[in-house]
């Protein structure tokens, strides 16, 4: 028994060596996986850099241009984040004026507007009428007047005149309920209303979503700032040099990666040795599902080969109206024959292959929804598309081709859910709005912590 039970503990000491190492060997490889998407956004940023050195067509005018561009861009975003933080000091400082006040002008907004009516009114029905200095003046020039022409007597009272007109505007006037509150009042519960209309926090929001995506880039920016730069000083030999060294540095990581990969899977091959002397008792639902897994496979692999062709040929189609770094230039697309190891690889006109890494953000994002709308399009049945923060990084000739070319053709159905930083209001929703059937609007209230629809688009009604 002493022998078996120390066996045992042999296993599992070795077992959980073995879990320590596949762990350590996946943390490697994940660290080369990065390593390489590093490098192929670096290629990619300097890759038409890389050929002008090459060809010795690199002019400094340019060159410094480029420096320009980007340092203008640098000190924009440096500058909407400062601005940023100061809005957001100001606004933490001033909470109760542009959170409290607001939402009591909301609550009382009926009563102050009523009172601000009500002055109104009075200020208008009031028009005309005359002070008692300018009415004892003009009085006593026309008694005066009509006396010299005899046309009224002698002992008329000029003062008793202007009592009359007096009485006369007074009883015009209408009492005023509100004469208590002064001027400075007055204006006072006008700003508190006009106050309640300004969402400053929405304001702060937005700048924040904005400013996320514009700061993921600024470090890409600098790099490659100080890379012109160095070049600008060193010549084209530094970015010849670094560009290359980069390039061997991506395939001594893509060999590392194949590696990396073999030593995981011997390390998971003995690791299921003892997943297999452990399980003692039959598990006939393990074990039918074991059987049934080729069965599955040859029926995926063999609906592959069925769609393949029209998959590439779709794919290639599609890619070449709607990728815009590559738009008319993809030569063929390719998908492997089994779905095992699926992989699709896309093919340059002149034969050389792009690899998916080498796409930035907004590219690898088309050509998701092209592989999307593709599948769709073949399958054997129209299910309703929908697609979630569909413009998070695009540029603005990718966000053209999406709204003329890619969402009015995608499906039967298609749900955007989407906010106005990303289908803007006054120009993209209107390029979609002849084939939308229904707009909804989400309003979350923060302080009630609950959700409310509305129709239209951010107050935009749909037009049918």
């Amino acid at each position: 028994m002493a022998q078996i039970r120390l066996q045992a503990e042999q296993e599992a000491a070795e077992y959980n060596q073995l879990v320590s190492e596949k762990k350590k060997l996946t943390a490697e490889l994940n660290a080369c996986i990065a390593e390489q998407d590093s490098l192929y956004k670096y290629l990619t940023s300097m890759e038409a850099e890389y050929r002008k050195a090459k060809e010795g067509a690199q002019q400094s005018a340019s060159l410094n241009k480029r420096i320009t561009d980007i340092t203008a861009k640098i000190s924009d975003i440096v500058s909407r984040a400062a601005s940023y933080a100061e809005d957001i000091k100001g606004f933490m400082e001033n909470i109760e004026i542009n959170v409290f006040l607001p939402k009591m002008a909301a609550n009382l907004s009926v009563e102050i507007n009523n009172i601000l009516r009500i002055k109104d009114e009075l200020a208008h029905s009031t028009t005309g009428a005359y002070s008692l200095e300018t009415l004892r003046d003009v009085t006593a020039k026309i008694v005066g007047y009509l006396k010299e022409l005899s046309l009224c007597s002698a002992e008329v009272d000029e003062e008793n005149v202007v009592k009359h007109m007096v009485a006369l505007q007074n009883t015009t006037n209408r009492n005023d309920p509100f004469d208590y509150l002064d001027a400075a009042e007055i204006a006072a519960l006008k700003s508190l209303v006009s106050r309640g209309s300004n969402n400053q926090f929405a304001n702060l929001y937005r700048q924040r979503q904005e400013l996320e995506v514009l700061l993921a880039t600024i470090e890409e920016l600098r790099t490659e700032k100080r890379n012109l730069e160095q070049t600008r000083a060193g010549g084209n030999e530094f970015i010849i040099s670094t560009y290359e060294d980069s390039q061997r540095k991506l395939e001594k990581a893509k060999i590392a990666e194949g590696q990396l990969k073999q030593d995981i899977q011997k390390l998971d091959n003995r690791i299921h040795r003892f997943d297999v002397q452990i399980q003692q008792e039959p598990d006939l639902k393990y074990d039918t599902l074991v059987k049934l897994k080729p069965f599955f496979e040859k029926v995926a692999d063999s609906l592959l080969k069925k769609k393949k062709a029209q998959i590439e040929s779709e794919m290639q189609q599609q890619l070449n109206r709607l990728l815009v770094s590559y738009k008319g230039h993809i030569g063929r697309v390719e998908l492997s024959d089994s779905m095992e190891n699926f992989d699709i690889k896309i093919f340059h006109t002149k034969g050389n292959q792009i690899s998916l890494n080498q796409l930035n953000a907004a590219s690898k994002q088309i050509f998701i929804q092209v592989l999307l709308k593709v599948l769709r399009n073949l399958g054997d049945y129209n299910p309703p598309v929908m697609i979630d923060t569909v413009m998070g990084v695009l540029d603005n000739e990718s966000r053209e081709m999406l709204f003329e070319e890619y969402f009015p053709n995608l499906a039967e159905q298609t749900i955007l859910l989407c906010t106005t930083s990303e289908v803007r209001p006054d120009s993209d929703y209107k390029k979609l709005e002849a084939f939308i059937s229904k707009t909804f609007t989400l309003h979350r209230d923060v302080e009630e912590q609950k959700t409310t629809v509305s129709d239209g688009y951010f107050g935009i009604d749909l037009n049918q």
